[in-house]
């Protein structure tokens, strides 16, 4: 597994992609979500989404 993501790494920077797009669908379907930095991507970092609104 730490080869994987090794590289996977190398390809990311290679490919110079510096954040990932981590969409997640709302409740009527629209697209919502966050850019998440690589490294934090690779280390196994959780955004942090609304869980719901108020």
């Amino acid at each position: 597994m730490e080869s994987d993501t090794r590289s996977t790494w190398g390809w990311l920077r290679r490919h110079m992609i510096f954040e990932v797009e981590c969409p997640e669908p709302d409740i009527t379907g629209n697209a919502r979500g966050k850019f998440i930095p690589v490294n934090q991507f690779l280390c196994g970092g959780e955004p942090r989404l609304p869980g719901r609104v108020s």
